[in-house]
């Protein structure tokens, strides 16, 4: 059976699904955790003076954290810090250069009920000078 709801109808239908819709919202109503995958919060291009190829060694550390190879790509020598919005200290650092500290601040949203977030991602270029003798 197919039932009309009119004009009048329809519009209390709408009205009723909206506020449905807004009470599911509420702050303190369920609150679904999504499975958010990680976000490139920073992407560091790493160079060294006269030359384009990957340093040696190259390493990148968050925080007070170890400097770790893992998050560069072997022939780009690009680097990826993962995470969400807020303040980073990273240190770069390779074979035969002085290390190189940064702060930048990634802007977004911070993932919460029912939404995984945003990350405006920041992009760097890094040019890293001889260590001194």
């Amino acid at each position: 059976m197919i039932r009309s709801f009119g004009a009048a109808g329809w519009r209390t239908h709408c009205y009723s699904l909206a506020a449905l819709a807004l009470l599911a919202c509420k702050d303190n109503g369920p609150c679904g955790m999504f499975p958010c995958p990680l976000s490139e919060a920073v992407r560091l291009v790493v160079s060294t003076p006269g030359s384009t190829a990957r340093p040696a060694g190259l390493a990148v550390a968050v925080g007070d954290g170890p400097l770790q190879a893992g998050p560069c790509d072997v022939q780009d020598a690009v680097c990826h810090v993962w995470g969400g919005p807020g303040d980073y200290r990273l240190a770069v650092a390779a074979t035969g250069f002085a290390t190189q500290q940064i702060r930048v601040t990634v802007t977004g949203e911070e993932a919460g009920c029912n939404t995984c977030g945003r990350v405006d991602r920041q992009d760097i270029a890094v040019v890293l000078q001889p260590a001194a003798p």
